[in-house]
């Protein structure tokens, strides 16, 4: 059987009844009708009233238009909203954008965890349970992100978060550790030897007035100085490395998964125990004025109220924002196609170290011996804090969802960096500015290594 079928087009801007009016009817100046002919071969069906042939429009939503839209004309796609009323996206620069809004909505939650983690630190004292308190509030952000995405929908799901939250976990241990602790370096320097201007025979040297030897001069005759404390803050941050060493034992041996859980459980085990470990150690306390300003502290009903209150309304903001962030962070790796890891690792801890960065920075400008050092120990411990809590979450999803261990690269550059970096402040108290550049050297070294061990090494 051979059949003629014609095609009528009409313009956007005309009804579609129109494109049904007879010739001789006049068309409006907006429409312009275009029709088509063409043959083709087709075979009869037989009808049965008990085995109808559907025309197509014979189950349409009353809300759903009847007419046939060519892909690629409709591009318009649908975009999940979290909790029903926050906004989506479905472009790159659309989940960009939201990132950035999730990071800045989480910059104010961690502010408030913060202060008021800072508030029950004066009420309660420099006792155990105070200063355990004050450490997880301070490292709580990367945890519940970290915690969120795991708990995210089925086995598969979570899985794939769970990698963006190792990007998160890696991002802030090597941001303390790198940009942070580099900058430190830069605004809080001194000369070295105070008595070199006034030395004359040092500035009539005609080879000081290079600008080369100048530049090297000041790089290594300007610095900062640690104290003892700090030194033994930087070694406690290199034993929190121990726990990421056990957990390649499963990619060494070539465990099965049987063998690779007992290890995963025994991580986690030797993780808490460091962790309460942590609590108990003491520092000196008592020189902790830059939390401590006012002795005369508020030990009221109103005060413990305030401190909770603020506790309260910062944990639910990150909360709440955490599982959306994670989305935004996934749908943006896939859209432009980057892996998640590398977002949630440049990102996401530029909003959940933001407050602290700000803090340890400007205590660094100070430029006093006391605070400086007291700036590095808090950098090494938040360190510390960041791995082991952090690392302690993320063992526990891995074990009670029975999620696989695909992340022993991410974990080996933490275990490098950290190294490199605790070893450097254990055994030795003088930086000059040029380790502020290998510090700096590190960030992106630390991404260069996660990408050779994944790709090259297949080390995951």
């Amino acid at each position: 059987m051979v059949c003629t079928i014609s095609v009528g087009l009409y313009s956007p801007l005309q009804s579609p009844t129109k494109s049904l009016m007879p010739k001789d009817k006049a068309y409006p100046d907006n429409s312009l009708p275009t029709a088509y002919q063409t043959k083709v071969r087709s075979r009869f069906l037989r009808y049965s009233s008990s085995d109808s042939i559907s025309d197509g429009i014979d189950h349409v939503e009353g809300n759903q238009s009847s007419f046939l839209l060519l892909k690629g004309l409709d591009s318009e796609e649908e975009c999940e909203q979290m909790y029903g009323f926050l906004p989506c996206s479905y472009t790159p620069l659309g989940h960009l954008f939201l990132i950035l809004v999730y990071e800045y909505l989480l910059f104010h939650g961690e502010s408030y965890v913060n202060s008021g983690g800072e508030r029950i630190f004066k009420i309660l004292g420099p006792g155990i349970f105070g200063a355990s308190a004050f450490h997880v509030l301070d490292s709580l952000p990367e945890s519940l992100i970290l915690l969120a995405s795991g708990l995210m929908g089925s086995k598969e799901t979570a899985q794939e978060y769970v990698y963006t939250g190792v990007g998160l976990l890696a991002g802030s241990t090597i941001l303390l550790l790198t940009l942070l602790w580099g900058t430190c370096v830069i605004v809080g320097s001194q000369n070295f030897s105070k008595n070199s201007e006034s030395n004359p025979s040092v500035n009539s040297n005609p080879t000081t007035q290079n600008p080369f030897w100048r530049l090297f001069s000041f790089s290594t005759g300007h610095g900062i100085t640690t104290d003892v404390e700090a030194s033994y803050t930087a070694r406690i941050m290199v034993l929190s490395v121990i726990p990421f060493i056990i957990i390649q034992i499963p990619k060494i041996s070539h465990l099965f998964s049987s063998g690779e859980r007992i290890v995963i459980i025994f991580t986690l085990v030797i993780s808490v125990a460091f962790l309460l470990a942590y609590f108990f150690y003491q520092k000196k306390w008592e020189e902790t004025d830059m939390l401590v300003e006012d002795r005369r502290v508020d030990t009221s009903p109103w005060a413990w109220i305030k401190a909770i209150m603020l506790l309260v309304v910062g944990i639910a903001l990150l909360g709440v924002l955490a599982e959306p962030l994670i989305h935004s962070v996934q749908y943006f790796s896939k859209s432009a196609s980057i892996p998640s890891f590398f977002v949630a690792f440049i990102l996401v801890p530029l909003a959940t170290n933001a407050r602290g960065s700000i803090s340890a920075i400007k205590a660094a400008s100070w430029k006093n011996p006391r605070t400086t050092s007291l700036t590095f120990s808090e950098i090494y411990g938040s360190v510390f804090m960041n791995n082991i809590l952090g690392f302690s979450v993320l063992l526990s999803l891995i074990y009670f969802r029975g999620l696989s261990w695909d992340f022993s690269a991410e974990v080996l550059m933490i275990l490098i960096v950290c190294v490199i970096m605790g070893f450097t402040a254990s055994f030795s108290s003088k930086f000059p500015i040029w380790t502020s550049l290998v510090a700096y050297l590190l960030y992106p070294l630390s991404l260069i290594l996660v990408y050779a061990f994944d790709d090259y090494f297949r080390w995951s």
